[in-house]
């Protein structure tokens, strides 16, 4: 049978201190590369401009949904931290309070020059007619989105670093549609998340799927070791699983 077929457990989330959910870890797995930013700024809004336009007219799926009632429903003394890499903010529109955003949100606007002081801002515009100067240096302005070969956000990494090594239940939600193909190859060298996944025997192939997704990911993957050798408790999980295990639909 395979491990998909096996319903997952949840342990005694009453028992549970320190919970970390990381969800969207295969995301952004085809982003622009970091150099178009020198070489077309335009061509990156030209991409996420429409995407912007969009957000408006895409509200929160059941797996946004879900993690808020869940986060909602924890004791003032449970700590909570929803990482992820997906961009749209959907989580945050959903209602969920504590989010880490490794590869930033699409709602955020940046100088493209890195020695420049404005600032990211919050900003709605696709800027469809031509990439617009940075009102303090002049240089382009960039969508506030990680791109190919970039680091993850500095100060989500570091939410993310400290909640992991305190975890005591981590739970990764995957919607791949390919994860099958993983399964099975759990003794195959991975970097990152999927190492520690597979080191600490927490998880099955799936699960590797999921983490594997995320940039710069060993900073966050030594964090999770530390916590499983700890004894945390990994979970791997569908959406659909996971509105099963906690009784929300």
């Amino acid at each position: 049978m395979s491990p998909l077929a096996v319903p997952p457990a949840l342990p005694d989330l009453a028992a549970c201190r320190h919970i970390v959910v990381l969800t969207g870890a295969n995301a952004n797995a085809r982003l622009p590369p970091a150099r178009w930013v020198g070489e077309a700024p335009q061509a990156l809004w030209d991409i996420f401009g429409p995407q912007r336009l969009a957000l408006d007219q895409t509200p929160p799926g059941l797996l946004h949904q879900l993690l808020a009632r869940f986060e909602a429903g924890l004791r003032a003394d449970q700590q909570f931290l929803l990482v992820t890499g997906f961009m749209a903010g959907a989580h945050q529109r959903a209602g969920s309070q504590r989010v880490a955003e490794l590869h930033g949100n699409l709602r955020s606007t940046r100088c493209s020059r890195r020695a420049c002081h404005l600032p990211p801002f919050g900003d709605d515009r696709p800027y469809a007619t031509g990439a617009p100067p940075c009102p303090a240096c002049g240089a382009p302005l960039r969508p506030d989105v990680v791109l190919g070969g970039e680091p993850v956000v500095v100060d989500a990494q570091w939410q993310a670093m400290r909640a992991l090594r305190e975890c005591d239940l981590f739970i990764a939600v995957h919607d791949d549609g390919d994860a099958a193909e993983f399964i099975g190859a759990t003794d195959a060298p991975a970097p990152g998340m999927a190492a520690a996944l597979r080191a600490g025997r927490a998880a099955s192939g799936a699960a590797a799927a999921c983490a594997d997704g995320i940039a710069q990911a060993e900073p966050l993957a030594t964090c999770l070791r530390t916590a499983l050798a700890a004894g945390a408790r990994t979970l791997c999980v569908t959406t659909a699983q996971l509105a099963e295990l906690l009784g929300l639909d």
